[in-house]
Formats: C-alpha cells, sequence, structure tokens
C-alpha cells in the first residue's frame, strides 16, 4: 500500500461484534482515526448506512420475517469479477455498516 497498491480495511464503527459493552453500557467502536485522516477519509461512529436495495430478510421479535435495510446483503453479481480481491466472492454481509466519507482536502481518489 504505500508504494501505491490497494488495501481492504475492516473496521466495526458501531461495535456490532463487541462482546463487552463500554463502562456506560454502550458499544465500543473501532477506531484508526489518525490512519484514516493520512488516508483522506472519516468514518463517523454516529452515522449508519441504511439501503433498501440490499437490505437482508431477518425475523423480528414477533417471528415475521422482515426486510431490515441496516443488514446489508451483498450478492456475487455486485462485486467487480475482473478484480482477484472480489471475483470469487458469492456475498457480503455487512450488520450496521458504517458510513465512509472523503474529506474535502483529500489529495486521493476513491
Amino acid at each position: 500500500m504505500l508504494r501505491g497498491g490497494n488495501v481492504i480495511v475492516y473496521v466495526d464503527p458501531t461495535a456490532v461484534s463487541d462482546s463487552s459493552p463500554a463502562p456506560n453500557g454502550m458499544p465500543k467502536p473501532s477506531s484508526l482515526d489518525k490512519l484514516f485522516k493520512a488516508w483522506g477519509i472519516k468514518i463517523d461512529s454516529g452515522k449508519v448506512l441504511a439501503d433498501f436495495d440490499y437490505a437482508t430478510r431477518l425475523r423480528n421479535q414477533a417471528n415475521q420475517v422482515e426486510e431490515n435495510p441496516l443488514w446489508i446483503s451483498v450478492k456475487n453479481e455486485s462485486f467487480n469479477s475482473d478484480n482477484i480481491t472480489t471475483a470469487k466472492l458469492e456475498g457480503m454481509l455487512f450488520p450496521v455498516a458504517g458510513v465512509i466519507e472523503k474529506l474535502p482536502d483529500s489529495p486521493f481518489e476513491y
């Protein structure tokens, strides 16, 4: 990456997978703020992505199936089949995905 390569980074800004919450009972977000700033991006732990086109079908507390737009299901046809990183993926699930924002002064293209 330091020589201009690509990278895939997975962070959990809402700490959905953290089994031990912070002292105030709230989940602890994972943060790489210094690194992200150097890359010209930010991830606001107060924002999450909702997408009705990629909503996941889940059972609610009443045992009814409903589409949840906060749980993003991406199928293989949405991935770049020419990219070695994503060509063989059949799908990915992003429960409560964070939002990546490009900083205004970023010299990078995304």
